[in-house]
């Protein structure tokens, strides 16, 4: 039922050769600036690179519109090390045959490396802009079932990548190299709560097992359509406590084209009771409209210019931090449309630190736990005097990018 995918995958190295957890007991989030010059890995803001397995293939998938490019790989046994194993250059990427939109890579040398995660450091360069985006990568066969279990679209031909899917679409599961039986898909009914606060007291760390689900059992062969918005969980029978997430959007996504998304998104720079007016008014147009009116004094130009700043990040985390909900819910996402682009991100295995280089001249950070495919958050409380900063500046039209 497979075999188109499945004879790319197997065949496709003849064609070619070839993400610390930091101390969240810190009490002063602000670090000195020149704490992250010391850092061992850093990166701009992720790209699409997806590590994928099959039997003991690896390939690196790259989705990116740049042409004109300098690829650069070196893989190293631990986030910790400072000497790769093995280091390439000037790397060629093929049209993928088996995702649509993506390029490849065939990582042949983890072929001879073994089993033990390894991480993948990848650059790519744009040459006609000076520009580039780095990224890391941890290549875990054994425990990581995002690397291992895919959607596949009807025919069997094509591999789907993101994390997200679109309501109505119907798919085919596959998990090379394993003979499975059936899959399960659990589905979760009530919408995932939005992200809080960094200072907040509270986390809502998405929690499988303790949420409201209906599940359904399909063979092998079986087809599943996707018929509901909101969250899913795909097992295989081999591995009933591993999975992957999966959110099912609207057409549009990952923009957000209905006044009622748009609301909903406004959540982190209104009070409550603007939300609430936001929400239950019976023109929600005309109260989203004056609300940012309000936000650019009246100046028609500026309230243009920051409802598309705001909702270009909106997007932005749709696209990269959607994985158990919408980007923009997640603890990531939150962040990013509060403050931007970091300055810096340093990668490890379990956690991901974000670092801003502030208009003050300090740096704050933020630490993100990894928890399978979720990255939640470590809240603490005296973020709060910084964050409710940024929050003034967006409604004083402050914010532009």
């Amino acid at each position: 039922m497979y075999k188109y995918v499945l004879l790319f995958l197997s065949t496709i190295l003849l064609q070619a050769c070839i993400t610390s957890s930091s101390n969240t007991n810190r009490n002063n989030r602000q670090a000195n600036a020149e704490d992250t010059k010391l850092k061992t890995y850093s990166m701009g803001m992720p790209s699409k690179f997806k590590i994928i397995n099959e039997a003991e293939h690896r390939y690196l998938l790259v989705e990116s519109p740049i042409e004109n490019y300098k690829l650069t790989i070196k893989l190293f046994k631990d986030y910790t090390d400072a000497v790769p194993v093995w280091e390439g250059t000037n790397l060629t990427l093929y049209p993928c045959p088996f995702a649509e939109n993506y390029r490849y890579l065939a990582l042949s040398q983890l072929a001879t490396l073994g089993e033990t995660p390894w991480v993948v450091w990848v650059k790519l360069e744009n040459t006609a802009t000076n520009t580039s985006i780095i990224d890391m990568l941890t290549v875990n066969p054994l425990q990581d079932n995002a690397q291992n279990l895919f959607l596949v679209n009807e025919n069997g031909t094509l591999l789907h990548i993101d994390k997200y899917v679109k309501k109505g679409s119907t798919y085919r599961f596959m998990r090379p190299g394993k003979t499975v039986n059936n899959y399960t898909v659990h589905y979760y009914p009530k919408a995932l709560p939005i992200a809080l606060p960094a200072h907040s007291s509270q986390n809502n760390v998405f929690a499988p097992l303790k949420t409201e689900r209906t599940t359904s059992v399909l063979s092998k062969d079986d087809l599943y359509t996707f018929e509901q918005t909101g969250t899913y969980l795909i097992q295989t029978d081999l591995e009933p406590n591993q999975g992957i997430l999966i959110t099912c959007v609207e057409a549009d996504f990952p923009k957000i084209t209905k006044v009622s998304q748009m609301v909903e998104a406004m959540r982190y720079l209104t009070k409550n009771e603007e939300y609430e007016a936001l929400m239950n008014g019976s023109n929600q147009k005309l109260e989203l409209d004056n609300f940012w009116m309000k936000m650019a004094k009246g100046n028609v130009e500026n309230a243009k210019i920051l409802l598309r700043s705001y909702f270009k990040r909106v997007e932005f985390a749709n696209y990269y931090f959607t994985a158990e909900k919408e980007g923009w819910r997640t603890d990531r996402g939150i962040v990013y449309i509060v403050f931007g682009t970091p300055t810096l991100i340093k990668k490890t295995a379990k956690s991901e630190n974000w670092y801003y280089r502030l208009y003050n001249g300090s740096t704050l950070y933020f630490n993100f736990t990894k928890i399978g495919e979720i990255y939640a958050l470590n809240r603490e409380s005296n973020y709060g005097p910084i964050w409710n900063d940024y929050i003034r500046m967006w409604r004083n039209g402050e914010i532009r990018e």
